[in-house]
């Protein structure tokens, strides 16, 4: 079980805390050496949030169809090794069940390896990127339309050559809804 509080919001922690310096992002608390780190280009692929043509990623495709763009994360946390963040549970996270809209575990899946690269790309060196090599997630108990799913991204191992992360999903309750095991290769070029 993480010990992630998801009733402690962000904004109200003292303001001596650090905050990401991009302004989509600027609630997002984080370590003194990741306050230029560029979260939006991790996301979507395109540097920084001043300048790029809204809408428009820089290789043709459109934002507003992205997997990423869909899932809707807010980021609560980025620190070297530790990512937390939150999703609304809607519609397109959910399949119907004859019980109502139940989130989809796909949509846990995309969640945790969403941070697991985020947390990889705020890592590595200059000229490295992260790609996922693989996946595996456990879905525990049901999460609903309407709720919170709560993420926290540990890291577990971090080599030259990959890194492994824990990612808890939890509900408003804090009940534990899935775990997910990511693994990065870290591209060297």
């Amino acid at each position: 079980m993480s010990s992630f509080d998801p009733n402690i919001p962000a904004s109200s922690c003292p303001s001596d805390k650090i905050y990401l310096k991009q302004a989509c992002f600027s609630h997002c608390l984080c370590d003194q050496d990741l306050v230029d780190f560029d979260l939006y280009l991790a996301l979507y692929g395109v540097p920084n949030t001043d300048g790029y043509e809204q809408g428009k990623l820089n290789v043709g495709q459109n934002m507003e169809t992205c997997l990423v763009k869909e899932l809707n994360i807010d980021f609560l946390e980025l620190r070297a090794g530790k990512v937390k963040a939150v999703i609304k549970i809607g519609d397109v996270h959910c399949r119907t069940t004859p019980i109502g809209p139940i989130l989809h575990g796909g949509t846990s899946l995309a969640f945790a390896e969403t941070l697991a690269g985020v947390a990889s790309m705020a890592l590595c060196k200059a000229k490295e990127h992260p790609v996922g090599v693989s996946v595996s997630g456990n879905h525990l108990a049901m999460a609903y339309k309407g709720q919170s799913l709560f993420a926290l991204c540990t890291l577990i191992h971090k080599g030259s050559s990959s890194h492994l992360w824990n990612v808890d999903l939890t509900n408003d309750d804090g009940r534990l809804i899935s775990t997910v095991r990511v693994t990065n290769a870290i591209i060297k070029g």
